[in-house]
């Protein structure tokens, strides 16, 4: 799917659950940063995550449904990815470039399972316990 069609999609709460997977989180917080601030961008990627979340019926628990903290770093991630990336490109371009350090189970570089499976990481974004975000790359 082209980025003109999902972020349409995403907005209009009408991305199938079937496209809701890890590489397309990623894709929505990469064109919510090129078009918004961080703030701004993360923002309006929670509430459509919640949305969509809440239309495809996908139950509130500790491993389900919206996690802040997974969500606040994978969007510091690919801010500071994005500055050492030469012009604009596609979001698949781009994850695809940056497929180890964005690989689903990344965060583990950064956070002990521990902690980012907590509930209080659920809810509130929590610094990394094992590296620093943003000094890796």
């Amino acid at each position: 799917m082209d980025d003109g069609t999902l972020f349409k999609q995403f907005n209009a709460l009408a991305l199938p659950k079937s496209c809701w997977t890890h590489d397309t989180h990623l894709r929505m917080g990469y064109l919510y940063l090129k078009r918004y601030s961080f703030d701004t961008a993360l923002s309006k990627l929670r509430k459509g995550i919640n949305a969509l979340n809440k239309g495809h019926g996908v139950e509130e628990s500790l491993d389900s449904g919206y996690h802040e903290t997974i969500t606040v770093a994978w969007l510091r991630l690919i801010q500071h990815l994005m500055t050492h990336y030469p012009g604009p490109v596609d979001s698949q371009t781009f994850i695809h470039h940056f497929r180890d350090p964005l690989a689903k189970d990344g965060l583990l570089r950064f956070y002990s399972e521990q902690r980012l499976w907590s509930s209080k990481a659920k809810t509130t974004f929590l610094e990394p316990d094992r590296a620093p975000l943003l000094n890796h790359y």
